[in-house]
This record gives C-alpha cells, sequence and structure tokens, in this order.
C-alpha cells in the first residue's frame, strides 16, 4: 500500500500536493518536525478530510521542540494567539516559548489542560503521541479528553509511531460514535501512521476502523548513558522509514546540542542495524 491508497477507499485526489518550503530552523527535530507536519497536512486536505478554512483554533499536544506547532501556525494561516502548545518537559517549553512567542503554551501535563477546556477547538492534534504503556492508558485518557475539548464539526489528528497507532486503533475500535480516516503510508514514506477523528452525531456510526490493518511494529529496547554516564533503558520505535528518519533527527538534535554527548554513538550503533 503506498502513500495515497491508504486513503483511496475514502476520496480521490483533489490536486497534486504543494511542495514543502520549510522555513530557516536551526534546531534539527524542529526541522524535521516542520517538514513531515506540512506534508501531512496538505496530504490530508487534499483527500478532503480537513476544511483548512474551518481550522481557526488548535491546540496541540505534546508538542515537544514545537516544529509541527509552527506547521500548524503556518499552514492554516490562524493567528498565533489562536494556537495552544502543550508540554510538560521544561527544555522543549523553553524552545516552544522562543519559538512560538505570541501562543499559549502551558507548562504541565497537557491532560490537566484538556479537561478545563471542553468545546474549545477546532483542531487538535497529537504528533508522535507517545510513550504509552502496555494498557495504552495514555492514549485512552488522550482521546477521551481531546475529543471533549472539540467544537462540533472539530478533527483530532493522532500521527504516531506503528506500535501506539496500534493501541490508538484498539481503543477506536470501540468508540463507535466516532468516524475515523486512516492514513497508512508506505513503510518507505517519511510519514506517520495517522487518523483523523470527528465526533458522529448518530450514536451507531460506522467509525471506519473494522478493516485497518496495521504494519506490524519493531519495538527496540536498549541501554542509553546520560550526559553523566548513567545507564537508562529506553525505547525505540523503527518498523517504518518515518521512525527510522525521526531517530536520526533525534541524533542529530544531540550532536547540535551536546556534540560530545555520550548517547550518541548508541543511538548511531542502533540506527546503522536497524
Amino acid at each position: 500500500m503506498n502513500i495515497l491508497q491508504g486513503l483511496a477507499s475514502v476520496v480521490g485526489i483533489k490536486r497534486p500536493l504543494r511542495p514543502v518550503k520549510p522555513r530557516n530552523l536551526v534546531h534539527p527535530l524542529q526541522a524535521f518536525g516542520y517538514r513531515y507536519a506540512m506534508r501531512l497536512l496538505d496530504l490530508l486536505v487534499n483527500h478532503g478530510l480537513l476544511d483548512a478554512d474551518q481550522i481557526q483554533t488548535i491546540c496541540d499536544f505534546g508538542a515537544g521542540t514545537g516544529g509541527p506547532t509552527l506547521a500548524l501556525c503556518d499552514f492554516f494561516k490562524c493567528p498565533m494567539r489562536n494556537l495552544t502548545a502543550l508540554e510538560s518537559y521544561a527544555p522543549q517549553v523553553r524552545m516552544l516559548q522562543a519559538l512560538l512567542p505570541e501562543a499559549q503554551i502551558y507548562d504541565g501535563d497537557g491532560l490537566d489542560w484538556l479537561s478545563c477546556y471542553h468545546q474549545t477547538y477546532d483542531l487538535i492534534t497529537a504528533f508522535m503521541l507517545g510513550p504509552d504503556d502496555e494498557n495504552h492508558q495514555l492514549a485512552s485518557h488522550f482521546l477521551n479528553e481531546a475529543i471533549s475539548c472539540l467544537k462540533p464539526n472539530g478533527k483530532l489528528i493522532i500521527g504516531s509511531d506503528v506500535a501506539t497507532m496500534q493501541g490508538v486503533l484498539s481503543i477506536v475500535r470501540k468508540m463507535t460514535e466516532l468516524r475515523c480516516d486512516w492514513l497508512i503510508p508506505d513503510i518507505d514514506a517519511v510519514l506517520p501512521v495517522t487518523v483523523v477523528i470527528a465526533k458522529e452525531s448518530d450514536p451507531i456510526a460506522n467509525n471506519g476502523c473494522e478493516n485497518i490493518i496495521l504494519p506490524e511494529p519493531v519495538v527496540i529496547k536498549c541501554s542509553v548513558p546520560d550526559a553523566q554516564h548513567r545507564w537508562e533503558t529506553e525505547t525505540y520505535c523503527l518498523s517504518t522509514a518515518f521512525e527510522k528518519a525521526y531517530l536520526q533527527a533525534t541524533i542529530d538534535a544531540f550532536i547540535f546540542q551536546a556534540p560530545e554527548h555520550p548517547a550518541i554513538p548508541v543511538m548511531q550503533a542502533l540506527l546503522a542495524t536497524a
């Protein structure tokens, strides 16, 4: 299945995809996230799964270093003040504040934020949702809170690694009040497995998940040292070209910020054998 066949049963192609013109972002993870988010959004609009003219208020859950968040602002041409970015890791919060000075940046648990803002957003996104436990508790809590925060006709976009999206699929299959349109890229495409979710007024609506088959996940756990050479077990998902490119961008970010960091050769060796 190629990148377009993943959506072929939903709608036809409307127009050629636009070339991505990335901003001049220096941080490798920001630049990588910006490029893939712009490409993904263009693909979803191209196939009629998003109406760009209807998107005025946006919330990005787990915004990280902010590349996809900035892409949301640029793609939908919405004022930065209409954008909310949720992130709990302090160094990344500082990056978000520098990158998106007029946006609302929440430094804390994004689930706490979502629990207070029901029917607020036209679009909620979670790019690279996770990591999650084996019971998919994060995905389950996020889905329930995010759906409640959507305005009527609002959309929720989740894009992540195959292992995480298997958990998302298992959850949304049980939520019959949702419409789910899946994008399952070819394993060689540098785009994540993605689902676009909308609330349905029909309580027994077919949610579009019955025949979805995801690739088999490749999940690797290995020991990685921190800056003080303390070893910790980290989990890496390397099922697709996107997941490998994400790890490469992570390595590039380490080299950019701390070129002598002891984790770099460990991650490089992992990527070389993937």
